[in-house]
């Protein structure tokens, strides 16, 4: 199959509706492959196959089996940990579309449970692994298009942390993690990283099995991330502190003024972190 091949294949699909075809799993099959998840035309990689499997995905035209088999693929080490660890180079591509099919299938998941407890739980721990050791961390590039591994993972995690199957201490790891990829001292977010990382942190904060002293404890654990900056020097330090503060701020506009009961005090703590840290 040649590029303009499965383009022209996956365009006259879109034309017709976009409904799943009759060889629905024989093309997944060949879209899941790395060549095609990560292929660095952005055109054919974001806008035809991705968005296609997660059309599909979300149609409900997958059994519970075959979105097992997708999970299993997105998620082993040709797709998710492909290359993990460069900074630069095309083995990003395929990590950051790969983990961008953990949501759809979730969405799935919650809707019809097909998943079991302990499946729910390795996925947490293959997802957490992925993001805390995703080191390109580059958002968009004018040849290759969006890239966005840490957006991507966020929008992963945030998927996990509303399952049901997870218990407070293990929505509370994610939410660890994404703190961490919010001090990220590698790279300075430029592409909406910010927002993505905050709206899975909310997913998160938002579970009733989390107390208020569960979200005060958690948000105070950006205080030691941030007293670090100094150590880290010119341009790690401050390219941490400001991703902090851009994801606090994110943070702070999606609850502030919102209804649920949780929300304005966490809005609160957040100004004072962010007043505080204004005076560092």
């Amino acid at each position: 199959m040649t590029p303009e091949r499965l383009a022209a294949t996956l365009e006259r699909l879109r034309a017709a509706g976009g409904a799943p075809p009759a060889d629905l799993w024989e093309l997944t099959e060949l879209m899941l492959d790395p060549a095609w998840l990560g292929h660095p035309d952005p055109g054919l990689r974001d806008e035809l196959v991705y968005t296609t499997l997660a059309g599909w995905l979300a149609s409900g035209a997958y059994t519970p089996e075959q979105l097992r088999r997708v999970l299993a693929t997105a998620t082993d080490e040709r797709h998710l940990f492909e290359g993990l660890g460069a900074r630069d180079g095309l083995s990003v591509l395929t990590r950051s579309f790969s983990v961008l099919l953990v949501p759809p299938v979730l969405a799935s998941h919650r809707r019809h449970p097909f998943l079991k407890p302990d499946e729910v739980r390795a996925l947490a721990q293959t997802v957490e692994r992925y993001l805390l050791g995703e080191r390109d961390l580059r958002g968009y590039h004018e040849r290759l298009g969006w890239l966005h591994a840490v957006a991507h993972a966020a929008d992963a995690v945030g998927s996990l942390a509303r399952c049901a199957e997870l218990d407070a201490a293990e929505v509370l790891r994610l939410l660890a993690v994404l703190r961490t990829a919010a001090a990220s001292q590698h790279h300075a977010y430029a592409h909406g990283e910010d927002e993505r990382l905050a709206q899975a942190m909310v997913d998160g904060l938002g579970r009733a099995e989390l107390t208020a002293a569960d979200r005060a404890a958690w948000l105070d654990g950006f205080r030691p991330l941030v007293q670090a900056c100094a150590e880290l020097g010119m341009p790690d330090g401050y390219a941490r502190f400001m991703n902090v503060k851009h994801v606090l701020r994110a943070l702070y506009f999606l609850v502030h003024g919102r209804t649920e009961a949780w929300q304005e005090p966490v809005a609160h703590a957040t100004v004072a972190l962010l007043e505080e840290f204004a005076r560092l």
